[in-house]
């Protein structure tokens, strides 16, 4: 989805994880700044504030405020509640446990699921943007939209001969290489990984900030993810048009 907006600009809001504080101070912030919210998933799980941020963020869509992007842990709720077999990790759980106590959450979190988008894009300053949730398959700058490419928005790339165990359970090896296919004079933005570019993954430990990776061809990764929900900080990236700097802005926890 291509947007185009009135406001002064855009504020690309990392992965909330269900703690309702920072998101509320990123809302107030961009409020106070006119800047459209573009959120790039991963609202739910971790925390236990989900549906507090899910009611603010359907009524900031509602009144054409923000976007939001699907999350892998969006699409990991809603495939179980399309099929309660579909297997699901603790922090799933925790979600889908609150919707037993509060059916309107449950409402709420579909009724966003249907105003959720694969990616968004949008040009400002004479610049070009893209967000996903988790990566930008190289077969998208092709023109491609398969499912190869769908996957890769929500879970990013994986090398699956490589498995680690976590909290009871089983997580393949992240990997970056689609970060080097970035056309020239653009910049992406994804969360979703909130201590990307390892060799070998970490759980506990958390970027401080967000990382730029510039690839040879000119072409720039953001990585918005620092933890929140998880023990780290909600950050978002501010894009102005007043202003050709990105601008990072720590939410907090």
């Amino acid at each position: 989805m291509e947007l185009k907006t009135e406001q002064s600009g855009y504020l690309v809001l990392g992965d909330v994880h269900a703690v309702y504080a920072p998101f509320a101070r990123a809302v107030n912030y961009a409020v106070e700044n006119d800047l459209t919210i573009v959120a790039v998933g991963d609202l739910v799980d971790n925390g236990v504030e989900g549906d507090m941020v899910v009611d603010a963020m359907l009524e900031l869509i509602q009144a054409e405020q923000a976007h939001a992007i699907w999350g892998n842990h969006e699409w990991k709720v809603r495939r179980w509640l399309a099929d309660n077999s579909y297997p699901i990790g603790w922090p799933s759980k925790i979600t889908i446990n609150q919707f037993h106590d509060d059916r309107q959450f449950q409402y709420a979190f579909l009724e966003l699921c249907d105003k959720l988008h694969d990616f968004i894009s949008f040009n400002i300053n004479g610049k070009s943007f893209f967000v996903s949730h988790a990566g930008f398959h190289p077969s998208f700058w092709e023109g491609e939209l398969n499912s190869e490419v769908l996957s890769t928005f929500r879970n990013g790339m994986a090398d699956y001969s490589k498995q680690y165990e976590w909290k009871d359970q089983i997580y393949p090896l992240r990997v970056y290489d689609w970060v080097e296919y970035i056309p020239e004079g653009v910049t992406v933005f994804v969360g979703h990984d909130p201590s990307p570019m390892k060799i070998e993954p970490t759980w506990d430990q958390f970027q401080a900030k967000p990382t730029l990776i510039k690839n040879i061809k000119g072409g720039e990764t953001i990585f918005l993810d620092c933890g929140s929900g998880k023990g780290g900080d909600l950050f978002g990236a501010v894009v102005k048009k007043d202003n050709e700097n990105i601008e990072y802005v720590n939410f907090g926890r």
